[in-house]
């Protein structure tokens, strides 16, 4: 289908090549046929994922045979869902691409002169002329999003430009919008989620503490205490009503975009939705009022940590009641930018050096728990950010806004962010300025630019930098190339010799530190532009490296400093799957404060509980199963917790996992 599109466009162009300005109709060629040649590309891309989740959906299907427990068909299901979900999206993008291609088919058809026909070609020395003859009448396709606009004509008589046609409708927004508004309602979910999820998890933290008689013992302590448990259970159920109504139109628009339709609106629907909003937000008021009598008894040390999760707490519930008041329109906005096939060959240099760096166009939604997860993660990053700032924290809330991971895409905010810390001296940073110069992401493009932050990261040391910067460099014009390096001089001649350690440098210091459990050599390296998300020698970050320790000052710290709480080593295990290996209950319960998936799973399919089950951590354990851990899961052997627990013999585990011990 797309070749023979391909083939016809080509075919068209040739004629239109012909009938127009030879210089002007080359470049109209090379700009239509890039275009042309991505939309092949997403189509292709979009076919290959619909069977793959097509084959998904049956393969899980057979796997109910295999455990028709409930709760089993229940996850089956989702897990079904989903990958229909995908499979239905996917056809969709599939769709939408052969749209687009057949829209540049047809907008660069040359026009045929009144009463049919081809135009005569002109004469050799008609065409030498400046007005030899009209012009054939040529429409311009729209600029599609991160790609530049097909060229202007040069001066003398030029095309008559017509509008071209748009998907959309009088009705409602553009098709391609749907999907943003539909993650836009997807975030919802999850920031209401997370907002439920830091109340429990404070009121949980209280109920620890509340043996300790100096603190939560009193009379009005126990008051406080009821009061806020009342007021906890009232926003759960305000939470999973507005989830509910977020849903709804989720459905809706789902439904519409398989249609191919612009979506209903339904004025019951909205006034439910509205209702919920407002009842989710008055009712996170009075939680927060309740936190307070009782965060002010708390130890210092918990009372700090607990203030973290209470201002990440109003954050989410004032995003929550921000995105209810923007309209439909104001919440679809522009998604990122397609790399061109260079670009990504450069952006995959800079990853391969360095596989901790953050993706480029992460995805705009994501389902629970991993859309919880970022959504907490926002939420937190913006309390640093806003506190101490940290350059870490604000590192990592710039490539949120960027991906729309946790919180509202805002690319013009998160490139000027990335901006001061880049000139600051802030390496990371460097690096990903060129991303975002050379891909117009945030601000116009501006290669001269990219290359320049390239070859300034790679003079601080980042070897990423130095390779993604030498393959960017091989495709731009030496004029290009001049300026970047004019760009460069100005630089250096504005913040001079750079004297820091290198990149790899601190990266490496900032390992050694953690294993010397030497916490003010941590924080300093953290400070001097240290990237605690870069992995060490042995494959791992440093909040891996700290949990796999035992050090949960020095994790704390880290978290403090916006590290990302799910981040891998090189054996695919995270922060919290070592602590359970390893049993360290205070630290998984600062990791899943902040929504650390409970059922990561490592290179043999192991959960965290799986581990904790396996290893007998007892404390962790109990931990996880509070946190939602399914005990029903199994690793890539088809073992279960219990089953791990039964093999060890371990009663007391079996008990915990609500199994009988001897049962199986």
């Amino acid at each position: 289908m797309s070749e023979d599109l391909l083939r016809q466009l080509a075919a068209r162009l040739k004629e239109m090549m012909e009938a127009s300005s030879a210089q002007w109709a080359r470049d109209q060629v090379e700009k239509v046929d890039g275009e042309a040649r991505a939309v092949a590309e997403r189509a292709g891309r979009a076919a290959e994922a619909a069977a793959a989740n097509a084959a998904a959906a049956e393969t899980l299907t057979a796997e109910i045979a295999g455990d028709p427990s409930p709760a089993a068909i229940i996850r089956q299901a989702d897990a079904i869902a989903t990958a229909r979900g995908r499979t239905e999206q996917a056809a969709q993008a599939a769709e939408s691409s052969r749209r687009q291609l057949a829209t540049l088919l047809e907008v660069h058809r040359p026009a045929e002169p009144p009463g049919g026909g081809t135009p005569p070609s002109p004469s050799p020395a008609e065409s030498d002329k400046p007005d030899a003859g009209p012009a054939p009448t040529v429409a311009v396709a729209p600029e599609p999003a991160g790609n530049s606009a097909i060229a202007a004509p040069p001066a003398g008589p030029q095309p008559t430009l017509q509008p071209a046609p748009v998907l959309t409708s009088a009705d409602g927004p553009a098709f391609e919008q749907v999907g943003v508004q539909e993650a836009g309602l997807q975030r919802g979910v999850a920031q209401t989620t997370a907002a439920a999820w830091l109340g429990d998890r404070i009121e949980r933290m209280v109920r620890r503490l509340q043996g300790d008689p100096s603190s939560l013992s009193s009379p009005d302590a126990r008051v406080a205490m009821r009061a806020l448990e009342m007021r906890q259970r009232n926003l759960d159920a305000a939470a999973a009503d507005l989830v509910a109504a977020l849903q709804a139109e989720q459905a809706e628009l789902r439904k519409a975009r398989q249609e191919g339709r612009p979506p209903v609106p339904d004025p019951q629907r909205a006034a439910r939705l509205k209702a919920a909003n407002a009842a989710f937000v008055d009712t996170a008021g009075s939680v927060a009022a309740a936190m307070e009598p009782v965060l002010a008894r708390l130890p210092k040390e918990e009372a700090d940590w607990a203030r973290v999760m209470r201002d990440s707490f109003d954050w989410l519930v004032e995003q929550r009641r921000q995105e209810a008041e923007r309209t439909a329109q104001e919440a679809a906005s522009r998604p990122p930018p397609e790399p061109t096939l260079h670009q990504k060959r450069v952006l995959e240099a800079a990853r391969e050096a360095n596989p901790a760096l953050p993706p480029v166009n992460g995805p705009r939604t994501a389902p629970l728990p991993q859309g919880l997860q970022a959504a907490l993660n926002a939420a937190r990053l913006n309390h640093i950010a806003r506190t101490v700032r940290t350059p870490s924290a604000l590192y990592n809330l710039a490539n949120a806004l960027l991906n729309a991971d946790g919180v509202a895409r805002a690319p013009q905010q998160a490139a000027a962010i990335m901006k001061d810390l880049a000139e600051d001296g802030f390496r990371p940073a460097q690096l990903r300025m060129a991303e975002i110069a050379m891909l117009g992401d945030g601000q116009p493009a501006d290669p001269a630019q990219a290359l320049a932050w390239y070859r300034i990261a790679a003079l601080r040391g980042s070897t990423a930098a130095q390779k993604a910067g030498a393959a960017y460099a091989v495709e731009l014009s030496p004029e290009v190339r001049a300026e970047a390096e004019r760009i460069l001089a100005q630089w250096l001649a504005m913040h001079g010799p750079d004297t820091k350690p290198g990149q790899d440098e601190l990266d490496r210091n900032l390992a050694k530190a953690i294993e010397r459990q030497d916490y003010a050599e941590v924080e300093r390296l953290l400070q001097e532009g240290a990237d605690p998300q870069s992995l060490d020698d042995s494959g791992r970050t440093a909040l891996v490296g700290a949990s796999w320790r035992g050090r949960r000052s020095i994790v704390r710290l880290l978290m403090e400093h916006g590290v990302m709480t799910d981040l891998r080593d090189a054996d695919n295990r995270s922060a919290l799957l070592w602590s359970a290996i390893n049993g360290y209950p205070q630290i998984a319960d600062d990791l899943l404060d902040f929504g650390a998936n409970v059922d990561i799973t490592d290179a043999f399919g192991a959960t965290p509980l799986i581990r904790a089950a396996w290893n007998g951590k007892y404390a962790v354990a109990e931990r996880l199963l509070a946190a939602g851990a399914d005990a029903r899961r199994r690793d890539s052997e088809g073992r279960s917790a219990v089953d791990r627990a039964a093999a060890n013999d371990d009663d007391r585990m079996l008990r915990l996992l609500g199994a009988r011990p001897g049962q199986l």
